[in-house]
């Protein structure tokens, strides 16, 4: 911007070591041919002052060695009458300015009329300190001043905000102000301290207002002139002139500071700042967050990113973005706490999004602002394909999981209703109508063409495609023949530890009338497991910030926990007209021990901090134990059960099977007739935590579980749950069911167009054939995985190979990214 030249007023008194670094980088970073500087000597005993000065004489740098002693307001005062046009900064000689900082203080000054006066950011200058307020702080740790000064105007809000008064350390004031309001009062204020606030205050009166420069950070090493008690002395003489003065300002500067109404100004920078703790930035797109909080939450996708971030997060900060309902929700793991941010993109489309303006330009300002290195996208559904672009633009690499075949056909499990699963059919008429059926894709449109167009463009820009099995990677291979070098096969790593109920410590429970639960149901299941179900708050306290726990006793001292999951009860927060309930909802899953009392005794217990509460009710289930018939076979469905998962054979099974097979469906049920069905050899468990999926399956002594899924599933995580719990599985042979089961030698495969019949004859083979049985089960209970450890360093090298060093200067809108911050 154009401007007039500047007088840059530095009064001087010892503190030579200070000096010498202020003066050097106003040398470095202010055009002294355009602009001027004033240093005033106010006679200081340190000898070493006067022939620096002197030394510094220039056409444009004036030195003043004063005879007699002025102090701070008189040096003010003559700085600022050595020009009769020219505005001001008061600099204080033991600070160090930064790049442009001239030019950035002067375009906030001018950006309104009414601004008399500007202060930018520092370490320590009370109203205008950060990443603390009103404090002297250090420069964050692995910052030099300019990285720090740097980081603050790239990401600055250009907010300017109004604060009550300015801060001396540096002081920009335009000459109008000066004219009307006149000098700094240096009789009354004239060793310093109160000086800049009188002339504020005067200032404010006259109708002018005084702003914080959020574009400018300018280090201030903190006053050395005055030792401390004279100093306090100054401080409490002074402030008793200025309430005297200025009450209500003064009022209203205390109720600033209290109040603190910018830190959002903090706030923005330190999300920035934080993040500068030498690790590489890594970010992770899918289709649906793993958060606890998160609406379908539990899937194999979640699982695995769930997994990755937790093993990877030691060794980088990881970026999330995931869609949650109407928002693009970007969590940020870093420093051992999660941040975040949410985007509003709006509902899902009803049909795929190749491109969306909104969501290109959040990714985009989103790599651009937190430095991403690396983009590894795990799947796009309900999201459009603009994250690739975006990354591809600034030259970002980007890895993709394929976890389904949503890149072959938005159908993503290729099943379709007349031919069930139908890869390799590439019959036009068929694709229509299943699209139809499938995502309501009108028969006129000529979709799939264009779909695999696009699909293909997308795979072509990732630097690396990962598959979860190598039976993956030949399946879209046989759509993009020449994406096949870029296709990596990367096993899931899993790792099963059960958690033990008597690990959970809960000290003293209160009953606080601030505790209100309800209690929706209580499912007993055979007399061995309980699911209980409800809702509870701690009034006014963000229900993500409680753990609930459900406590079952025998009125005997034997008591066990289960940590509940939250589940989102909108029905609640809407009713109690708080949004903080949004997560209230509870659930878990309880297993009864061996008790002899005929009451079970439960309770509900929330923690907040340490502490522990009850609303004081305790609810009374009868002990009913069933005993089990060991002469059956008992069969469990492990996971989620729908038509994909093959909960139409369930149905048949169950409904044909013979009595010696008792049928257990762990899990929760997405198939209405199945939820439905009830026969006296089937029992129903409902949903379970993956920690307690071996207590369960141990409870109920089952001897096979099935997974009889009818897509090729590209991993299977209920397949490694159950055989890393030592229970022998029986599985489809189609696509990595029947790859894993052959190689690892710990069950059986039925072909994947088997009736009910094959598979009973299957199963009934298996409980006959004790020894094939019983060198299988030694097989599974012996069976171990790739660890999350071994898959951390695999997916570590892999990305290391590519990983840009850096992405940073890119300019970015800091207001979009930081609106979407959730304090």
């Amino acid at each position: 911007m154009e401007r007039k030249p500047i007088d840059i007023i530095i009064p001087i008194y010892n503190a030579y070591d200070d000096l010498r670094k202020c003066i050097k980088s106003v040398k470095a970073y202010t055009d002294l041919t355009f602009d001027r500087l004033i240093l005033i000597n106010d006679c200081s005993p340190d000898e070493r002052i006067m022939p620096y000065l002197e030394y510094l004489k220039e056409d444009n740098i004036v030195v003043i060695n004063n005879e007699k002693n002025k102090g701070f307001s008189g040096n003010v005062n003559l700085g600022m009458s050595l020009s009769e046009d020219r505005d001001v900064i008061l600099l204080n000689s033991d600070t160090i300015v930064t790049k442009n900082w001239v030019n950035k203080i002067v375009e906030c000054a001018y950006s309104a009329d009414e601004i008399g006066t500007v202060t930018p950011l520092s370490n320590s200058a009370t109203l205008c300190s950060t990443p603390i307020m009103c404090q002297d702080n250090n420069i964050p740790d692995g910052f030099t001043v300019q990285e720090y000064a740097d980081l603050v105007e790239r990401c600055s809000l250009k907010k300017y905000p109004r604060i009550t008064v300015a801060v001396g350390f540096c002081m920009f004031i335009k000459r109008t102000v000066i004219k009307e309001v006149g000098w700094f009062d240096a009789e009354t204020f004239e060793r310093g301290y109160g000086e800049e606030n009188d002339f504020c205050n005067r200032a404010e009166q006259l109708g002018y207002i005084h702003v914080m420069c959020d574009t400018t950070f300018i280090y201030h090493k903190g006053t050395v002139s005055f030792v401390s008690d004279e100093k306090q002395k100054l401080i409490d003489a002074h402030d008793k002139i200025l309430q005297e003065r200025y009450p209500i300002q003064m009022r209203n500067n205390h109720l600033y500071c209290m109040n603190n109404p910018d830190q959002y100004i903090r706030d923005n920078i330190n999300l920035y700042a934080e993040l500068n703790n030498g690790k590489q930035n890594l970010m992770y797109v899918l289709h649906l967050d793993f958060r606890e909080d998160a609406v379908n939450n539990v899937g194999g996708t979640q699982f695995h990113v769930r997994d990755l971030v937790e093993n990877l997060k030691d060794r980088y900060n990881i970026f999330v973005f995931a869609r949650v309902q109407e928002k693009l929700r970007l969590s940020i793991y870093a420093n051992n706490e999660v941040k975040t941010l949410e985007f509003n993109i709006g509902e899902a489309d009803s049909f795929p999004r190749i491109h969306d303006a909104k969501q290109k330009e959040i990714y985009s300002n989103v790599l651009k602002a937190f430095n991403i290195q690396l983009v590894h996208v795990h799947h796009t559904h309900g999201l459009s394909f603009d994250i690739f672009y975006a990354a591809q633009e600034l030259g970002i690499p980007v890895y993709l999981t394929l976890h389904d075949f949503y890149y072959v056909c938005p159908n993503e499990k290729l099943l379709s209703s007349d031919v069930g699963y139908c890869t390799g059919k590439t019959d036009e008429e068929h694709c229509k109508k299943c699209l139809f059926e499938k995502v309501k894709i009108a028969s006129t449109v000529p979709f799939m063409k264009k779909w695999r167009e696009e699909c293909h463009e997308v795979l072509s820009i990732c630097e690396k495609l990962i598959t979860p099995s190598n039976s993956t990677k030949e399946i879209y291979t046989m759509y993009y023949p020449d994406i096949s070098e870029k296709i990596i096969p990367i096993y899931h790593g899993s790792e099963f530890v059960q958690r033990k109920h008597d690990e959970i410590s809960i000290g003293e429970v209160k009953v606080d009338q601030r505790v209100k639960c309800n209690w929706d149901h209580i499912f007993t299941f055979n007399g061995d497991a309980n699911a209980v179900i409800g809702w509870c708050i701690l009034e006014n306290i963000n229900c993500m910030n409680l753990d609930v726990f459900v406590e079952m006793s025998d009125g005997n001292g034997n008591v066990t926990y289960a940590k509940a999951r939250h589940e989102r009860r909108m029905d609640v927060a809407e009713a109690l007209g708080n949004m903080e309930y949004e997560y209230s909802g509870f659930r878990a899953n309880l297993f009864k021990e061996e008790y002899e009392s005929e009451q079970i005794y439960i309770r509900i217990i929330i923690q907040y901090g340490n502490e522990f509460y009850s609303d004081g009710i305790v609810k009374e289930v009868a002990n009913t134990v069933t005993k089990k018939n060991r002469k059956s076979f008992n069969v469990a469905f492990v996971g989620g059960m729908v038509e994909a998962k093959g909960s139409k054979l369930a149905i048949d099974l169950i409904k044909n099977s013979p009595d010696n097979i008792n049928w257990y469906i762990m899990g929760n049920i997405g198939d209405e007739e199945l939820a439905n069905l009830e026969s006296d050899n089937l029992y129903k468990t409902g949903g379970y935590e993956k920690d307690n999926l071996k207590k369960l399956l141990d409870r109920y002594q089952i001897d096979l579980v099935c997974v009889l899924s009818v897509w090729p599933e590209t991993f299977c995580y209920t397949i490694s749950e159950s055989l890393l719990c030592g229970v022998p599985v029986l599985a489809t042979d189609i696509g990595a069911m029947g790859e894993r089961m052959r190689i690892n030698q710990c069950g059986w495969i039925v072909d994947a167009n088997s009736t009910y019949e094959d598979i009973l004859r299957k199963i009934n083979c298996i409980r006959k054939g004790k020894k094939e049985y019983l060198q299988i089960k030694n097989n599974a209970e012996k069976y171990l995985e790739k660890s999350l450890g071994n898959m951390r360093e695999e997916y570590n090298e892999s990305y290391q190979e590519l990983i840009i060093q850096n992405n940073k200067n890119h300019s970015f809108d800091s207001k979009l990214v930081f609106e979407a911050l959730k304090i």
